[in-house]
């Protein structure tokens, strides 16, 4: 099989593994646990990041031991993935949820697309403004009854902001890529691995979106300290942290439509030279 899925999972929250397990086997995926790094006993101070631009992008120097703990954390799985030799892997949380039906059925029709992608996400935060990639009625399934959707799904690129990664799957360029860029941190790693245009990258994501992420204690903690340390900052330390991601976000929207246009303009060409 092409793809195993690589579950990120703390071994003192064995709960959480335990509940993901069964939707894992269900799935009918091979999967494997990649031990994450843990915030409570991380020491930041061993960690490459880059303090200027954390200050740019959140408006303070230094992210929390949970930020950098989830960063960390995958980066090992993109490793473990890359030495696995498989052609696509789905990094997963071990906090999330979904339909395994629904899911396999996304998950096949997404790999059938590959030539469209290189990250695509099943989770993620905030509208972000979808194009329209590729759409999936639910009439050409096979595999029925599924809950949703009531009409099909789409692949898409993404005009704004998204974040979020409690699943996404990607290729073995992705990996590379990301791996190359990761150190030093300067940003948390669900804004990172959107950021298509530093990384040359096609960023898509499902919608709708079929993952759901608990709202975990630890999700809980890293979101609290992140609120808690804006606070802290002044007014104008915060208004030039809300221009410089402004700014960033022009630029991969740019990035993403420019990938949007070229991706239809290529399957409009591929359906002339079908015809005829």
């Amino acid at each position: 099989m092409p793809v195993e899925a690589f579950v990120i999972h703390l071994p003192r929250m064995p709960e959480r593994y335990q509940s993901l397990a069964p939707l894992l086997t269900e799935l009918g995926l091979p999967f494997s646990v990649v031990e994450g790094v843990d915030g409570s006993t991380l020491d930041p101070n061993t960690v490459p990041t880059d303090t200027s631009s954390i200050q740019k992008f959140c408006g303070h120097s230094q992210l929390g031991t949970g930020t950098l703990a989830c960063y960390l954390s995958h980066i090992k799985a993109w490793k473990t993935f890359l030495a696995s030799g498989r052609r696509f892997g789905l990094i997963c949380e071990d906090d999330i949820r979904f339909c395994p039906q629904e899911f396999a059925a996304a998950l096949n029709w997404v790999i059938d697309q590959e030539n469209l992608w290189d990250i695509c996400s099943f989770q993620l935060n905030h509208r972000g403004c979808p194009l329209l990639l590729k759409f999936l009625s639910i009439k050409s399934l096979i595999i029925k009854p599924l809950p949703q959707p009531k009409e099909g799904w789409s692949l898409c690129y993404y005009g704004f902001n998204v974040t979020g990664a409690g699943a996404y799957l990607i290729n073995q360029n992705a990996a590379e890529k990301l791996l190359a860029k990761a150190l030093p941190i300067r940003m948390p790693l669900d804004h990172f691995y959107t950021q298509s245009h530093l990384l040359k990258l096609r960023f898509v994501g499902l919608e709708p979106r079929l993952v759901h992420q608990d709202a975990s204690e630890s999700h809980s903690e890293i979101d609290k300290l992140g609120r808690e340390q804006k606070k802290q900052a002044s007014f104008a330390k915060r208004c030039r942290c809300a221009m410089y991601r402004l700014s960033k976000d022009i630029k991969a929207g740019r990035y993403n439509f420019y990938q949007w246009i070229c991706a239809r303009t290529s399957q409009k060409l591929k359906k002339v030279l079908d015809k005829k």
